[in-house]
């Protein structure tokens, strides 16, 4: 069962944590994913095709810790017979939402 809101937000966060649950317990696989009040902190922090591992995580790890996390992504997958199904959930963080 998949409610029909997959926004999930402080008014309906109660109703609809359990089937996030449920989705992540039946899951072959997670995906997640932030969106953020923005990416570069500066210029020189752009991804570079010559970077290694540990110089991409540092450039990203300062953003990570410059901006806020406004929308939380998860998406959780599971095989049934030959087709992949998907659950996906939007958390709203910030700014709060009023009216939802």
């Amino acid at each position: 069962f998949l409610p029909l809101e997959m926004d999930v937000t402080r008014t309906n966060f109660e109703d609809v944590f359990p089937h996030v649950q449920q989705a992540i317990q039946e899951s072959d696989f997670v995906a997640l994913d932030t969106e953020m009040t923005g990416l570069l902190v500066d210029s020189s922090l752009r991804n570079a095709s010559a970077d290694d591992f540990p110089n991409r995580y540092e450039k990203i790890r300062a953003a990570g810790v410059s901006f806020l996390v406004v929308q939380f992504g998860l998406a959780t997958f599971q095989w049934a017979q030959d087709r992949l199904l998907c659950k996906p959930f939007n958390f709203w963080l910030w700014p709060r939402s009023y009216g939802k």
